[in-house]
Protein backbone atom coordinates (compact mmCIF):
# COMPACT_ATOMS: atom_id res chain seq x y z
CA UNK A 1 0.00 0.00 0.00
CA UNK A 2 2.80 2.64 -1.11
CA UNK A 3 4.52 2.12 2.61
CA UNK A 4 7.60 2.48 1.44
CA UNK A 5 7.08 6.15 0.08
CA UNK A 6 4.80 7.41 3.27
CA UNK A 7 7.14 6.62 5.27
CA UNK A 8 9.40 9.00 3.57
CA UNK A 9 6.89 11.46 2.98
CA UNK A 10 6.89 11.83 6.56
CA UNK A 11 10.13 12.05 7.13
CA UNK A 12 10.59 14.85 4.57
CA UNK A 13 7.76 16.26 6.51
CA UNK A 14 9.50 16.69 9.86
CA UNK A 15 12.76 18.00 7.81
CA UNK A 16 10.72 20.81 5.95
CA UNK A 17 9.65 21.68 9.85
CA UNK A 18 13.43 21.83 10.23
CA UNK A 19 13.97 23.42 7.08
CA UNK A 20 11.09 26.35 7.59
CA UNK A 21 12.43 27.09 10.96
CA UNK A 22 15.80 27.96 9.67
CA UNK A 23 14.99 29.66 6.67
CA UNK A 24 12.81 32.66 8.80
CA UNK A 25 16.34 34.03 8.71
CA UNK A 26 16.79 33.42 5.25
CA UNK A 27 13.73 35.68 3.53
CA UNK A 28 13.89 36.07 -0.15
CA UNK A 29 15.48 32.52 -1.41
CA UNK A 30 12.84 31.15 -3.18
CA UNK A 31 12.09 29.56 -6.67
CA UNK A 32 12.90 32.32 -8.82
CA UNK A 33 16.56 33.27 -7.42
CA UNK A 34 17.77 29.97 -9.08
CA UNK A 35 19.49 29.44 -12.62
CA UNK A 36 17.64 26.49 -12.45
CA UNK A 37 13.67 26.35 -14.31
CA UNK A 38 12.86 24.72 -11.05
CA UNK A 39 12.01 25.58 -7.43
CA UNK A 40 14.71 24.68 -4.38
CA UNK A 41 14.13 21.93 -2.37
CA UNK A 42 14.51 21.26 1.40
CA UNK A 43 17.52 18.24 1.55
CA UNK A 44 16.08 14.62 1.83
CA UNK A 45 16.57 12.20 4.31
CA UNK A 46 20.51 10.81 3.54
CA UNK A 47 18.94 7.31 4.47
CA UNK A 48 16.04 7.34 2.61
CA UNK A 49 17.11 9.48 -0.83
CA UNK A 50 18.89 8.63 -3.76
CA UNK A 51 22.43 9.53 -4.83
CA UNK A 52 20.67 12.45 -7.68
CA UNK A 53 18.28 13.54 -5.30
CA UNK A 54 21.03 14.29 -2.08
CA UNK A 55 23.29 16.28 -4.82
CA UNK A 56 20.55 17.79 -6.40
CA UNK A 57 19.70 19.04 -3.05
CA UNK A 58 22.79 20.42 -2.02
CA UNK A 59 23.41 22.39 -5.49
CA UNK A 60 19.59 23.62 -5.09
CA UNK A 61 19.94 25.13 -1.77
CA UNK A 62 21.66 27.81 -0.48
CA UNK A 63 25.16 27.63 1.87
CA UNK A 64 23.40 29.07 5.10
CA UNK A 65 20.59 25.85 4.87
CA UNK A 66 23.24 23.47 3.88
CA UNK A 67 25.48 24.40 6.45
CA UNK A 68 22.42 24.93 9.05
CA UNK A 69 20.38 21.50 8.34
CA UNK A 70 23.61 18.84 8.39
CA UNK A 71 24.57 19.64 12.07
CA UNK A 72 20.65 19.35 13.10
CA UNK A 73 20.89 15.84 10.75
CA UNK A 74 24.17 14.78 12.78
CA UNK A 75 22.60 15.78 16.35
CA UNK A 76 19.81 13.17 15.04
CA UNK A 77 22.14 10.40 14.44
CA UNK A 78 21.72 10.28 11.11
CA UNK A 79 24.48 8.22 8.81
CA UNK A 80 25.73 10.55 6.03
CA UNK A 81 27.98 8.78 3.03
CA UNK A 82 31.51 10.01 3.04
CA UNK A 83 30.36 11.40 -0.56
CA UNK A 84 27.34 13.33 0.92
CA UNK A 85 29.83 14.94 3.62
CA UNK A 86 32.07 15.79 0.90
CA UNK A 87 29.42 17.42 -1.47
CA UNK A 88 28.41 19.11 1.70
CA UNK A 89 31.78 20.43 2.75
CA UNK A 90 32.14 21.97 -0.46
CA UNK A 91 29.33 23.51 -0.64
CA UNK A 92 30.17 25.69 2.68
CA UNK A 93 33.79 26.16 1.68
CA UNK A 94 32.98 27.43 -1.82
CA UNK A 95 29.57 28.49 -2.51
CA UNK A 96 29.14 26.02 -5.07
CA UNK A 97 28.70 22.42 -5.87
CA UNK A 98 27.25 20.87 -9.15
CA UNK A 99 25.04 17.24 -9.17
CA UNK A 100 27.78 15.18 -10.32
CA UNK A 101 25.13 12.83 -11.75
CA UNK A 102 22.71 13.37 -14.76
CA UNK A 103 18.89 12.35 -14.78
CA UNK A 104 18.58 10.18 -17.42
CA UNK A 105 21.82 8.48 -17.35
CA UNK A 106 20.87 7.79 -13.46
CA UNK A 107 17.73 6.59 -14.08
CA UNK A 108 16.90 6.03 -17.26
CA UNK A 109 13.58 6.86 -18.94
CA UNK A 110 11.22 4.02 -17.25
CA UNK A 111 9.79 4.54 -14.37
CA UNK A 112 6.51 3.10 -12.17
CA UNK A 113 4.21 5.81 -12.60
CA UNK A 114 4.87 9.79 -13.04
CA UNK A 115 2.41 11.69 -11.52
CA UNK A 116 1.81 16.07 -13.00
CA UNK A 117 -0.22 18.32 -11.81
CA UNK A 118 -0.31 22.05 -13.09
CA UNK A 119 -0.88 25.36 -11.49
CA UNK A 120 -3.21 27.91 -13.52
CA UNK A 121 -3.11 31.50 -13.09
CA UNK A 122 -7.35 31.20 -13.76
CA UNK A 123 -9.90 28.23 -14.92
CA UNK A 124 -8.35 28.81 -18.71
CA UNK A 125 -6.23 25.81 -19.28
CA UNK A 126 -3.96 27.96 -21.23
CA UNK A 127 -3.25 30.17 -18.00
CA UNK A 128 -1.02 27.21 -16.94
CA UNK A 129 2.19 28.72 -16.15
CA UNK A 130 3.62 25.43 -13.54
CA UNK A 131 4.09 22.25 -13.51
CA UNK A 132 4.61 19.48 -11.06
CA UNK A 133 6.19 15.97 -11.59
CA UNK A 134 7.08 13.12 -9.45
CA UNK A 135 8.80 10.87 -11.05
CA UNK A 136 8.39 7.03 -9.61
CA UNK A 137 10.39 4.14 -9.58
CA UNK A 138 11.00 1.22 -7.88
CA UNK A 139 7.90 1.75 -5.86
CA UNK A 140 9.35 5.24 -4.14
CA UNK A 141 10.35 8.48 -5.26
CA UNK A 142 12.86 8.79 -7.49
CA UNK A 143 12.84 12.85 -7.99
CA UNK A 144 10.31 15.75 -8.06
CA UNK A 145 10.52 18.53 -10.26
CA UNK A 146 8.35 21.93 -10.54
CA UNK A 147 8.78 23.09 -14.06
CA UNK A 148 8.12 26.85 -15.03
CA UNK A 149 6.99 27.99 -18.08
CA UNK A 150 5.46 31.02 -20.04
CA UNK A 151 1.56 31.07 -21.32
CA UNK A 152 0.23 32.14 -24.27
CA UNK A 153 0.97 36.24 -24.75
CA UNK A 154 -2.88 37.63 -24.04
CA UNK A 155 -2.22 36.02 -20.57
CA UNK A 156 1.08 36.16 -20.07
CA UNK A 157 0.48 40.08 -20.37
CA UNK A 158 -2.52 40.67 -18.48
CA UNK A 159 -2.69 43.15 -15.49
CA UNK A 160 -4.39 39.74 -13.90
CA UNK A 161 -2.26 37.19 -14.52
CA UNK A 162 1.18 39.74 -13.17
CA UNK A 163 -0.85 40.13 -9.52
CA UNK A 164 -1.16 36.48 -9.43
CA UNK A 165 2.89 36.01 -9.87
CA UNK A 166 3.14 39.30 -7.54
CA UNK A 167 1.14 37.00 -5.17
CA UNK A 168 3.16 34.28 -5.23
CA UNK A 169 6.25 36.29 -5.19
CA UNK A 170 7.62 35.28 -8.62
CA UNK A 171 9.22 37.86 -10.89
CA UNK A 172 7.81 37.53 -14.33
CA UNK A 173 11.15 37.48 -15.76
CA UNK A 174 11.51 34.19 -14.29
CA UNK A 175 8.43 33.21 -16.05
CA UNK A 176 9.46 34.62 -19.35
CA UNK A 177 12.40 32.98 -19.43
CA UNK A 178 11.48 29.57 -20.60
CA UNK A 179 8.35 27.91 -22.76
CA UNK A 180 6.54 24.40 -22.44
CA UNK A 181 8.57 23.40 -25.51
CA UNK A 182 11.56 24.18 -24.14
CA UNK A 183 10.51 21.89 -20.91
CA UNK A 184 9.86 19.40 -23.58
CA UNK A 185 12.48 19.19 -25.90
CA UNK A 186 15.44 20.82 -23.90
CA UNK A 187 14.87 19.07 -20.26
CA UNK A 188 13.74 15.67 -22.09
CA UNK A 189 10.23 15.62 -20.46
CA UNK A 190 9.52 14.41 -23.90
CA UNK A 191 11.19 11.07 -23.48
CA UNK A 192 9.86 10.68 -20.09
CA UNK A 193 6.33 11.42 -20.79
CA UNK A 194 5.74 9.27 -23.94
CA UNK A 195 7.33 5.93 -22.51
CA UNK A 196 5.56 6.09 -19.44
CA UNK A 197 2.18 5.72 -17.54
CA UNK A 198 1.13 9.57 -16.44
CA UNK A 199 -1.35 9.88 -13.47
CA UNK A 200 -3.53 12.85 -12.80
CA UNK A 201 -6.49 13.94 -11.02
CA UNK A 202 -8.98 14.77 -13.77
CA UNK A 203 -9.08 18.48 -15.68
CA UNK A 204 -4.97 18.31 -15.92
CA UNK A 205 -5.09 15.94 -18.85
CA UNK A 206 -7.12 19.07 -20.91
CA UNK A 207 -4.89 21.18 -19.33
CA UNK A 208 -2.23 19.37 -20.57
CA UNK A 209 -3.51 19.00 -24.16
CA UNK A 210 -4.04 22.69 -23.84
CA UNK A 211 -0.31 23.28 -23.72
CA UNK A 212 1.18 20.86 -26.16
CA UNK A 213 -1.28 22.97 -28.73
CA UNK A 214 -0.24 26.19 -27.32
CA UNK A 215 3.59 25.16 -27.60
CA UNK A 216 2.93 23.85 -31.60
CA UNK A 217 4.10 20.20 -30.19
CA UNK A 218 3.12 17.11 -31.77
CA UNK A 219 5.76 14.35 -31.54
CA UNK A 220 4.02 13.18 -28.18
CA UNK A 221 2.39 9.84 -27.40
CA UNK A 222 1.21 9.55 -24.23
CA UNK A 223 -0.70 7.21 -22.06
CA UNK A 224 -2.71 8.55 -19.23
CA UNK A 225 -4.76 7.62 -16.14
CA UNK A 226 -7.69 10.09 -14.18
CA UNK A 227 -7.54 9.28 -10.70
CA UNK A 228 -11.31 10.70 -10.18
CA UNK A 229 -12.50 8.80 -13.04
CA UNK A 230 -11.05 5.61 -11.86
CA UNK A 231 -12.74 6.45 -8.36
CA UNK A 232 -16.24 7.57 -10.10
CA UNK A 233 -15.83 3.88 -11.82
CA UNK A 234 -15.42 2.17 -8.29
CA UNK A 235 -18.43 4.31 -6.72
CA UNK A 236 -15.41 5.71 -4.34
CA UNK A 237 -15.11 9.46 -2.91
CA UNK A 238 -14.48 11.51 -6.51
CA UNK A 239 -13.04 14.55 -3.95
CA UNK A 240 -9.64 14.55 -3.14
CA UNK A 241 -9.99 14.84 0.28
CA UNK A 242 -13.03 12.47 0.46
CA UNK A 243 -10.91 9.73 -1.49
CA UNK A 244 -7.84 10.17 0.77
CA UNK A 245 -10.07 9.83 3.91
CA UNK A 246 -11.70 7.00 2.72
CA UNK A 247 -8.42 5.25 1.85
CA UNK A 248 -6.80 6.41 5.28
CA UNK A 249 -4.37 8.05 3.76
CA UNK A 250 -1.39 9.26 5.31
CA UNK A 251 -1.30 12.04 2.65
CA UNK A 252 -3.32 15.39 3.05
CA UNK A 253 -4.77 17.75 0.67
CA UNK A 254 -1.44 19.84 1.46
CA UNK A 255 0.41 17.24 -0.25
CA UNK A 256 1.57 18.15 -3.77
CA UNK A 257 -1.77 17.13 -6.16
CA UNK A 258 1.09 15.35 -8.14
CA UNK A 259 2.33 13.17 -5.50
CA UNK A 260 -1.46 12.68 -4.24
CA UNK A 261 -2.17 10.85 -7.93
CA UNK A 262 1.11 9.02 -7.39
CA UNK A 263 0.09 7.23 -4.92
CA UNK A 264 -3.57 6.51 -5.29
CA UNK A 265 -2.66 5.06 -8.73
CA UNK A 266 0.02 2.43 -7.02
CA UNK A 267 -2.74 1.78 -4.35
CA UNK A 268 -5.17 0.95 -6.49
CA UNK A 269 -2.60 -0.88 -8.36
CA UNK A 270 -1.34 -2.89 -5.20
CA UNK A 271 -5.34 -3.82 -4.88
CA UNK A 272 -5.21 -5.70 -7.96
CA UNK A 273 -6.79 -3.15 -10.30
CA UNK A 274 -5.19 -2.37 -14.32
CA UNK A 275 -4.38 0.76 -14.45
CA UNK A 276 -4.36 -0.14 -18.16
CA UNK A 277 -7.96 -0.21 -18.21
CA UNK A 278 -8.44 2.93 -17.75
CA UNK A 279 -5.76 4.51 -19.75
CA UNK A 280 -6.38 7.26 -22.46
Amino acid sequence: MFETILIVVIILVVLIAIFRMINASAKGDNANSGSENSMQIPIPHPEHTNDYRFYKSIEANPTEIVERLIPSMKRSELYLKPEYEKAINQKIETGEFKNPLNFKEYFGIKFDLIGIHFVKATNDDFSAFQMVVYFIQDEIIADSETYFFKPIDSIFESKYFQRVLNKMNIHPDFIKKSSFYDIWRKLDIKDFFNSNTIVLWDKDAQTLEAILKSNGIKDYDMKYVKIKEIAQDKELPDSVEGLLRYIQSDLTTQTDLSLICASLAKDFRDDGLSLEKYEH
